[in-house]
């Protein structure tokens, strides 16, 4: 993860600089944004709690000591994070990272953000819209761990081959679709699938295994479940 933030850090200024060419030509470029020498406002906005933001900080100071994060977390809530988006914009903040709550409805705030002549880098999700970058991890390598993890967890003594449940994250979102095909590449053949459902929401999850585990005769019936990251909270509780 730290290394993944340390690229957003990365990208970001070099789509901020990219406005002029070149020395002080570049940073003269950049107008009402500001300069990396003279530092400016980053929009963090994330959409839940995690460690991404005091990560985020510290890799940014490392390259732009004069710069300051601005943090906003949606819980989970989309129009929360369109209001966030809003405020930033408002209070003149105009480089955001985001972490899309939901992706296929961010386009509005992206291409609002890009009236308002903000650079808006997509952190972990791709968000519809004018993105200036986007940083995330390798979906195909992540589908393989989560489904190697599942596996080894279900060799543990009184776990059996019993059949598992699978959560994915949110219909349409190319990250998701691409974690879901790894998943199936390694769990094909070696496990059985009783349920699996594409998240809207990474609070449905809760709610999805609930109905899982009433449907096919409670928790002992269940070797296993494999969910998104943002929604292990939810099914943990």
């Amino acid at each position: 993860m730290g290394r993944r933030l340390a690229g957003v850090c990365v990208l970001l200024l070099a789509s901020v600089s990219a406005c002029g060419q070149r020395g002080e030509e570049r940073e003269a470029g950049l107008g009402a944004i500001g300069t990396i020498r003279e530092g400016f406002t980053v929009g963090l906005l994330l959409p839940r709690e995690g460690p991404e933001r005091a990560l985020f900080t510290r890799a940014l100071t490392a390259r732009c000591p004069r710069c300051r994060v601005e943090y906003a977390n949606a819980a989970g809530d989309r129009a929360r994070q369109g209001r966030q988006i809003g405020r930033m914009l408002a209070d003149g903040v105009r480089v955001l990272v985001l972490g899309a709550v939901d992706p296929g409805s961010a386009a509005p705030w992206v291409a609002r953000a890009k009236l308002a002549g903000a650079k808006v880098v997509a952190y972990d999700r791709l968000a519809d819209g004018p993105v200036d970058a986007y940083v995330s991890t390798d979906p195909a390598r992540a589908g393989r761990m989560q489904a190697l993890a599942l596996l080894g967890a279900m060799k543990r003594p009184g776990k059996g081959p019993g059949p598992v449940l699978l959560l994915n994250g949110p219909p349409g979102d190319p990250y998701a679709a691409a974690v879901k095909r790894s998943l199936h590449a390694v769990l094909d053949g070696r496990v059985t699938i009783a349920r699996e459902r594409d998240l809207a929401r990474p609070g449905d999850a809760a709610r999805e295994v609930a109905a899982a585990l009433a449907a096919l005769g409670g928790p002992a019936k269940v070797a296993g479940v494999c969910c998104p990251g943002d929604a292990a909270e939810a099914v943990a509780a």
